[in-house]
């Protein structure tokens, strides 16, 4: 085998895995390895199908094995011999794989969580109608502890600094429930009178297809405030999108940059 990287020799077996599984499906489908054929009572034959030639197909598919177990091998050996450096301390390359694939795992899990665990309060008259109760539904255990686990000291997932002070809002991505998702966009504050909410104003670049040019436009979007971050007209901001919190607002506030 040719010298190469790791990501060109996984690429090259991921290109190889592709072709033996065609083969491999080609073989199993009995349609192309039953000949069948009409015999005439004088000897004469007609080939009623088209077949694979069996012999070459198999002998090729023995070498790609072959050849994919030794490139595996290879990749395997390098990458028990290469060691990163990480906060947990030396892993090989190898090691490092596996603790990615099974955080990766750890992070779906903990997103489905904080998805789908609900708090819920719902309202109840006894049988006789005579008293008033309340149905809760609250988990037992701490979402925003959960949601450090998940992102670190970075609570929101993003690269912005955290509010110096804490709030009761539980739709703040820092300190109450909110999971943030999509884009993130910077634009400059032109509006603070709702209670909140305030209005990001962001300039944009259009491609116009009939003059082949860019067009410069503005638009404006409503965000939620958190109780936590303050804001004043002509600060410029960082928003990120959200699940809909109202008709017309679906961004939140997550860092404000100044003027």
């Amino acid at each position: 085998m040719e010298k190469s990287t790791i990501s060109q020799a996984m690429l090259k077996v991921s290109e190889l895995e592709r072709i033996y599984r065609d083969k491999m499906y080609k073989m199993m489908d009995l349609e192309n390895i039953i000949q069948e054929y009409i015999l005439e009572s004088d000897g004469s034959r007609y080939d009623c199908n088209e077949v694979v030639d069996f012999n070459r197909e198999f002998e090729l598919i023995i070498e790609l094995g072959e050849e994919i177990s030794q490139i595996k091998t290879k990749i395997s050996k390098a990458n028990n011999e290469n060691y990163i450096e990480t906060k947990t301390g030396r892993l090989s390359l190898q090691g490092a794989l596996n603790k990615i694939k099974y955080l990766r795992g750890q992070v779906n899990n903990f997103e489905h969580i904080l998805e789908n665990v609900k708090s819920s309060k719902e309202r109840k008259v006894d049988a006789a109608a005579t008293s008033v109760y309340y149905k809760v539904k609250e988990p037992n255990f701490n979402k925003k502890d959960l949601k450090k686990y998940k992102y670190g000291d970075n609570m929101v997932g993003l690269n912005v600094q955290e509010p110096e002070t804490t709030c009761d809002d539980p739709n703040c991505p820092f300190h109450g429930t909110l999971p943030l998702r999509g884009q993130v966009l910077e634009g400059i504050v032109v509006s603070n009178k709702a209670e909140r909410t305030i209005s990001v104003e962001r300039s944009y670049y259009k491609f116009i297809k009939k003059y082949e040019r860019y067009e410069k436009r503005k638009s404006k979007i409503n965000v939620h405030k958190p109780d936590c971050l303050s804001v004043n007209v002509g600060d410029s901001v960082k928003v990120a999108e959200c699940r809909p919190l109202s008709k017309t607002k679906h961004f939140v506030l997550v860092e404000v940059k100044g003027e």
